[in-house]
């Protein structure tokens, strides 16, 4: 994919999150998306569903694995890229609660940025360096 091509994706995506801030609707692209990541985040799934609560701001997956399977233990990791992914889509106010045979397995709270010594701003919960790097004199 080409840069301008992935501009244009990127750019396409925050239009649909506009208008879904604006409307409470959501486009094909967006409900496709939803479908498919808990099957890309844990693809020991047979199945997966997505339940939005639009006045809580959150979207529930319960996770059904295919037989024999188990659940990884990686989970908050992947709970985590999947909480990500959702806040890109329909905004960082957003938070997710992932759900295998009715137990909570993972619970995605809004992420809140961060300001480091760059100025840029990164995402609660990842490595933010304090202090910038230097190399060694040698």
């Amino acid at each position: 994919m080409s840069e301008s091509s992935v501009k244009e994706a990127s750019e396409e995506v925050a239009q649909l999150r506009d208008m879904f801030r604006l409307t409470g609707q959501l486009y094909s692209v967006q409900v496709d998306n939803l479908k498919i990541w808990p099957l890309l985040a844990f693809p020991m799934c047979q199945t997966a569903s997505a339940s939005l609560n639009l006045d809580e701001k959150s979207i529930t997956f319960d996770l059904q694995l295919a037989r024999g399977k188990k659940l990884p233990d990686n989970v908050k990791a992947r709970g985590l890229g999947l909480l990500q992914s959702v806040q890109y889509l329909l905004g960082q106010d957003f938070e997710i609660r992932i759900v295998h045979k009715t137990k909570a397995i993972f619970h995605g709270k809004r992420l809140e940025p961060v300001k480091t010594y760059e100025g840029t701003d990164y995402e609660a919960g990842r490595i933010v360096p304090t202090t910038p790097w230097k190399p060694r004199k040698t």
